[in-house]
């Protein structure tokens, strides 16, 4: 079958939204809402709800939620994503065009990657920056970010917490997490997310440090959106000078978060 860019593109794409990575640990529900042409997709944020006892409430109270007077809707800008690449003509020739076929796959890693860092900043991008209880990562530090959505009172569940690889040794030195892997190994499991005081956790080098701090960063799922539209798009031009096509693959998503309260950040000392 001839080689169709349009369905490679939408595969490459196809392939990040199957994918475990850690962008999927979000409001995922907005996809559909981007619309063709569009540079940002305009979603609705519902308020909060408010709970009676014992009591009543008339039809025109100000408590009585209104579905679509209270709602209010938040604007968030869309990027345009590009993975470039040369594709040789020797290449083609040589391996029956096999080896582009496996650019497109490293292609769709590599917006993985990119996808995944963007809403490890999105998380950063909260005000609430608490500074560690020690100079050594401790199980204090996760405790704390439990009581920050604890005393925000958001949900318990869906809660994420990512860990830098630079404390990864440290981690996993805390002796509750030591003993709670010796119990449980399926914590041990790679490429996937864990579970630890009903958090989802993961370790991943693609933390950025904050004022050259290492940090530890945790947000809620349905507080931290991230939109990814369902098609891509290659685009390709012959280059005589360099005997190839020079090849980007693009992509249309965001990442944002919905308020400071869905996110903590726990810095180094």
């Amino acid at each position: 079958m001839a080689w169709n860019k349009q369905v490679t593109a939408d595969n490459v794409i196809l392939r990040c939204m199957e994918d475990k990575g850690l962008y999927q640990l979000t409001n995922r529900s907005y996809d559909s809402l981007v619309q063709p042409g569009a540079t940002e997709v305009v979603r609705p944020k519902l308020a909060s709800m408010v709970v009676k006892k014992n009591t009543g409430t008339a039809a025109d109270d100000a408590d009585r939620k209104k579905t679509k007077d209270d709602t209010s809707m938040v604007t968030t800008a869309l990027d345009v994503y590009a993975v470039p690449i040369l594709a040789q003509m020797a290449a083609k020739f040589e391996s029956n065009d096999m080896l582009r076929t496996q650019y497109e796959i490293s292609m769709a890693l590599a917006l993985k990657r990119q996808f995944n860092k963007d809403v490890i900043e999105a998380a950063q991008a909260t005000t609430n920056i608490i500074p560690a209880a020690a100079a050594q990562i401790s199980f204090r530090d996760f405790s704390r970010i439990l009581k920050h959505f604890d005393d925000n009172e958001v949900p318990e569940e869906n809660r994420v917490i990512v860990i830098p690889s630079a404390l990864e040794q440290d981690f996993y030195e805390i002796d509750v997490i030591k003993t709670a892997i010796g119990f449980n190994m399926k914590a041990l499991r790679a490429g996937e997310a864990n579970e630890m005081l009903g958090a989802k956790w993961v370790i991943s080098g693609l933390v950025p440090t904050i004022g050259g701090k290492t940090n530890i960063v945790a947000w809620h799922q349905e507080g931290l959106a991230f939109i990814l539209s369902n098609e891509g798009e290659i685009k390709e031009a012959y280059q005589p000078t360099v005997l190839g096509d020079a090849v980007d693959l693009l992509a249309h998503g965001a990442a944002e978060l919905d308020g400071n309260e869905f996110a903590c950040v726990i810095k180094s000392l």
